[in-house]
Order: C-alpha cells, then structure tokens, then sequence
C-alpha cells in the first residue's frame, strides 16, 4: 500500500499545464486555417479528449471536449443555419434487421469533384 500513497504523492507535486485548445477549419484543399479565437474557444483548461456528434440532430456534427476537474466544453456547430453553405442530408432506410441502412454508400458529383462517404454510425 505504501508505494501506491508514494507515488500519488509524486503525482500531486507535478505542476498542472492549464492551456488554451486550438480549432483549425478545414479548407477544403489540404490546408487549414487557425479559428481558435473567432469560433469562441478562448478558456484554458486540461483537455484530454474530444468526440464530435450531432447532439441538435440538425445535420452538422457538434463538439464535445472533456477537461480533467472541471466541466466538458459543447460547442454546437451552426453551419447548417448559415447561408453560404450547402449541404446535403440524406436518410437512410433499410430491410430487414439493418433498418438503418449501416453501411450504405452514397457518391456525389458536384463540378469535377466526387465526394463519397459510407454510413457507419461507430467509430474505432
């Protein structure tokens, strides 16, 4: 028992490094670009992960950042209420004991760019 108390000890003496995160937004052509101060996340803390999902089932995924002793960050993603954007939202309806169609693929064409994506609700 002595060792565990020991090394928790240790643990305890170790300076916490409370950062600020940073968001890039995808360009859509291999680069990115730094938003952290124009999209609002400006807190320090201790994050130590995240997981994105469409928590306002408006189509676009939102995101959740977890912080060690303290409160999770959710930053909801308005792009499906801007106008500039286009977007496309599709259901999918499947048979039998697959009725929500997982593993279903759909391809768009949109000028000489083709986008495709394969329905898989999980993630490893």
């Amino acid at each position: 028992m002595k060792p565990c108390i020991y090394r928790l000890g240790i643990i305890e003496k170790i300076p916490a490094t409370v950062l600020k995160n940073y968001i890039f937004r995808n360009n859509g052509d291999l680069t990115f670009t730094n938003v952290t101060d124009s999209w609002g996340d400006e807190v320090p803390s201790l994050s130590n992960g995240a997981t994105y999902a469409d928590l306002d089932k408006d189509g676009d995924m939102d995101l959740v950042v977890s912080n060690i002793n303290d409160y999770a960050f959710v930053y909801r993603n308005n792009a499906s209420e801007q106008k500039l954007n286009h977007f496309l939202k599709i259901r999918f309806d499947g048979i039998g004991l697959n009725k929500g169609g997982i593993g279903a693929k759909v391809q768009v064409m949109c000028g000489d760019k083709t986008y495709t994506q394969e329905f898989m609700p999980s993630r490893g």
